[in-house]
């Protein structure tokens, strides 16, 4: 009998943890207590349709990493703010595009293609100081 009620009341825990309540109006309700991102640390929580959601970070810069907009899927593309679903791709908002800009501060061209990859925002790859960087002119 003990067997049972110890089983039922985990059985009954589970339950209820599962059907949590998720719902929020603001970013903020989902780190209240019994909330999806209650007493978790280093992350983003969202709200998102209604329902709280752990960020994918896209678009967003970390300490040791980014989150380009194109390696975002369609449910998870736009919950920074920072990019758009557009199409069929996850795109860099135009008021994220004005950030990166060249050495010379020249205002980046998108979408540009590099070593045969098309860029809709601006890259580190092959950058020989670390930085991000764009096309400023189209090459014929």
């Amino acid at each position: 009998m003990v067997r049972f009620l110890i089983s039922f009341i985990l059985a009954l825990s589970l339950f209820y943890s599962i059907l949590a309540d998720e719902s929020c109006r603001t970013s903020g309700d989902c780190y209240a207590r019994g909330k999806k991102c209650d007493g978790i640390q280093d992350v983003g929580c969202i709200c998102k349709k209604g329902f709280c959601k752990i960020s994918s970070g896209c678009g967003t810069t970390g300490a040791f990493f980014r989150t380009g907009c194109g390696t975002c899927n369609e449910e998870d593309c736009e919950d920074e703010g920072a990019c758009k679903w557009t199409g069929s791709q996850c795109m860099e908002t135009s008021r994220r595009r004005t950030a990166c800009l060249s050495t010379s501060s020249s205002p980046c061209i998108f979408p540009f293609t590099y070593q045969g990859v098309v860029y809709n925002s601006c890259t580190r790859q092959n950058s020989v100081n670390g930085a991000a960087w764009c096309a400023v002119r189209v090459n014929q």
